[in-house]
């Protein structure tokens, strides 16, 4: 395999274009490296890591091509800038460190983050998963998200940017995610699952729902913004009986049916269940509504 590695205190810009004839890595161990041409670097199949501890001073400015196969790997403590649009379609794998997005992935590369993916820019992936060290960085910006595979991310998604979802696969969450931006599921089902939470159990964000809400967590959730539908549906689910899930939006619009299989729902006023096309209260599981006013054992609404 090829290898790149700058070793020096001194950062240093390579102008010339890269072409990858193996699996590669770029190593910046002291000073930074930039690529600072903006054509394609080509390489058909192979992977690219890039690599090292500094955390300052390495760009990538090309576009990383390698074809349908070709694949992007992250390691090392260091931070990595990705400022093109880049069209590889293998997986990007984030194992260690930060790989800042500025740019754009390529709509059909999967994302794995076990280190931090931090967004730059709106940005469109193939999928999203990774463990429970990693963590997505939104900023102010937009992660659409989604394919017709299952996902789960036990990470952290953070700032004051949103999540969209689509596709027809479900994305599960599983921890404490902090990011307040509004949460969008265009198609398919994201899923609250373990111990994770939105906003840290009270998400303020709106959520429009055009696939299915599904709250699995046994934590408590709170969500006071406006739960709402473009396409006349938005199902919700609730199915762990170990946590309530409460809804006090004053603007919810959704119309899908509601389904409460164990645990309880809370509606803190009128439109908090939308236009719901039908609520179902399973044998055991409660629907709470503002005054005090319980629906309980296998009542469906």
């Amino acid at each position: 395999a090829g290898a790149l590695t700058n070793t020096s205190s001194t950062a240093v810009t390579y102008s010339g274009l890269i072409a990858l004839g193996s699996n590669s890595t770029i190593i910046s161990s002291n000073g930074g490296i930039t690529l600072s041409n903006s054509g394609t670097i080509n390489g058909t199949g192979y992977t690219l890591t890039l690599g090292g501890t500094t955390t300052s001073g390495n760009t990538v400015a090309s576009v990383i091509g390698l074809g349908t196969t070709g694949a992007l790997t992250k390691t090392g403590a260091g931070t990595w800038i990705l400022s093109g649009s880049n069209t590889y379609t293998g997986t990007t794998t984030i194992s260690q460190g930060t790989l800042t997005v500025s740019g754009a992935l390529s709509d059909s590369s999967a994302v794995v983050a076990d280190g931090t993916y931090n967004l730059g820019s709106n940005d469109t992936i193939l999928s999203l998963s990774g463990s429970g060290s990693g963590s997505v960085n939104l900023n102010s910006y937009v992660l659409t998200a989604g394919w017709s595979t299952d996902t789960t991310y036990s990470g952290v998604l953070s700032g004051t940017g949103g999540l969209t979802k689509t596709g027809s696969g479900k994305l599960t969450l599983t921890n404490t995610q902090t990011f307040t931006g509004p949460l969008t599921i265009s198609a398919g089902t994201i899923q609250i699952s373990g111990a994770g939470s939105l906003g840290s159990g009270s998400y303020s964000g709106t959520i429009t729902n055009n696939g299915t809400l599904q709250y699995s967590s046994s934590i408590d959730q709170t969500l006071s913004g406006n739960i709402l539908t473009t396409n006349s549906g938005g199902a919700l689910t609730k199915d762990t009986n170990t946590s309530v899930l409460t809804l006090s939006g004053s603007g919810s619009n959704f119309a899908g049916a509601v389904q409460i299989s164990t645990g309880t729902i809370v509606a803190l006023n009128a439109n908090a269940l939308g236009v719901s096309s039908g609520i179902t209260v399973s044998d055991g599981a409660g629907l709470q509504l503002s005054g005090g006013i319980a629906v309980e054992l296998g009542v469906e609404l």
